[in-house]
């Protein structure tokens, strides 16, 4: 007796062409459910009907297909004896469907999987050699090291040395690059370097930004003559990050024509609207080496004249205002009023009805941590109380004074961390390295910086963003 229901399953209603099948599906299916026919047995009940010529099937036996499915009668369509021999030898038309069925199913043998096999395939022996270019990169980024050495000529000893070291200790790459990569797809091009190079630096700097999460910060800038006599403006970002510690980061590293103020000040505004950052996020600003810079201090209205008028009551307000926000000896130094004072200086970030919500919140504040909370009676500087209001969440209970501290930490006295990128930019562009190009020193100086935001970031991601700076020869 023939399995129904292997020959209904190998059949399919495309494939087989065998209407007997179909109907002897539809009345078994029912008959076990014991239900009536689905919606789906409906149609192909109505397929057959339509194919039904006096109470006959018919099936076509000519390739070429016609006008009716069938030129022969198939009488016995409704007997189970009648399906043996619809089936008949196995070069029949039936089995031979049944075979083309089977094909078709084996998804190993068509041409969509051999292609995507072998896209596979060329995929992983493209990402291979990019992950060890990527892991030497890096390497070379956080040791300040050359990429190249005066000789590259495939006959030179030192050529590829650290790529040659790197695939010897790690078996999975090793037959993946060099001389096991296709000659034309090695990832070792200066032009790849520098686009892995340039990715390292797009995503350090992302996550700086990420860090720094839409806050207010303070530009620290210096300028300075690079060992190519090129003039080198170093701008430093420092902010207040979501646990509450006082970061100095390098952003970027811009060369300039000139020393003057609007070249000066075009650098660092186009600085800020490549990363979608506005001036007036600006809260302080610190600037050393020209004169000219100075026109930077008061970043909002540029009137420094005005500035100038007021700079001693100022200063002396803010100094005071800062003096009795500080926490030694459990805030003995504290004064509402003149903390009150200190946040009429800005303005922008304390309107009329802030300040009464202010003065509120001063009022409980100190009574909490002074008195209340133990936890914050052994503090000893503005940045220790940074840290513990958000230790312990009240800064969310007191955002006002929060914002308060976090602007009084922004007001930067030095400019060591400019100070620090000058002294690593001799180290990255020396005497024997003079040509380097600006992007490509400053893809280098910023991971090699921060190093620790650098080595928090995964390969793939530096990765993906090597993949979307251009098309490559494969897209992973």
């Amino acid at each position: 007796m023939v399995n129904w229901v292997q020959e209904i399953a190998f059949s399919g209603f495309a494939a087989c062409c065998c209407r007997p099948l179909l109907l002897l599906a539809v009345a078994a299916r029912c008959s076990a459910t014991g239900g009536s026919p689905t919606s789906a047995d409906h149609f192909i009940l109505s397929y057959i009907r339509d194919s039904t010529i006096d109470g006959n099937l018919y099936y076509n036996t000519n390739q070429g297909g016609g006008e009716t499915f069938s030129t022969i009668g198939f009488k016995s369509w409704n007997k189970k004896g009648g399906l043996d021999k619809h089936i008949g030898l196995p070069n029949s038309i039936h089995n031979r469907s049944k075979n083309k069925c089977q094909d078709l199913l084996r998804q190993q043998q068509s041409i969509q999987f051999a292609f995507e096999r072998q896209s596979n395939q060329l995929k992983h022996g493209y990402l291979m050699p990019l992950i060890a270019s990527v892991d030497v990169v890096r390497l070379l980024i956080s040791r300040g090291f050359a990429f190249r050495g005066h000789d590259e000529s495939k006959s030179s000893l030192s050529r590829d040395k650290i790529l040659s070291w790197h695939a010897k200790k790690y078996d999975k790459i090793r037959n993946y690059v060099l001389e096991h990569a296709p000659s034309n797809d090695q990832m070792t091009s200066p032009m790849i370097q520098k686009d892995i190079v340039s990715a390292c630096k797009i995503e350090t700097v992302k996550a700086i930004l990420e860090e720094l999460n839409g806050d207010y910060f303070a530009l620290l800038v210096d300028e300075s003559f690079d060992v190519s006599h090129k003039e080198q403006m170093a701008i430093v970002f420092r902010y207040i990050d979501r646990k509450g510690f006082v970061m100095e980061r390098l952003i970027d590293i811009v060369r300039v024509q000139d020393t003057s103020a609007p070249s000066l000040k075009e650098a660092i505004f186009n600085l800020l609207a490549q990363h979608s950052l506005s001036p007036s996020s600006v809260r302080g600003q610190c600037y050393d080496g020209t004169s000219n810079m100075q026109v930077f201090c008061n970043i909002i209205d540029w009137q420094l004249q005005e500035l100038n008028d007021r700079f001693d009551e100022v200063t002396t307000d803010l100094l005071h205002g800062i003096a009795c926000l500080n926490p030694i000896n459990s805030f003995s130094s504290f004064d509402l009023r003149k903390v009150m004072r200190m946040a009429e200086l800005y303005p922008d970030d304390f309107d009329e009805s802030n300040m009464s919500i202010l003065e509120n919140q001063l009022a409980s504040y100190i009574i909490d941590v002074h008195d209340v909370d133990e936890r914050f009676s052994d503090l000893n500087g503005l940045c220790n109380l940074s840290k513990r209001l958000v230790k312990t969440k009240k800064h969310s209970n007191y955002p006002l004074v929060f914002r308060l501290v976090k602007l009084a930490l922004l007001l930067p006295v030095v400019t060591a961390s400019v100070e620090r990128a000058f002294s690593a930019m001799k180290f990255i562009k020396n005497d024997l390295r003079s040509q380097m190009s600006d992007d490509f020193f400053s893809g280098c100086l910023v991971p090699y910086l921060e190093k620790d935001v650098f080595d928090n970031i995964s390969n793939d991601v530096i990765i993906k963003t090597f993949q979307d700076m251009k098309p490559r020869r494969i897209q992973l």
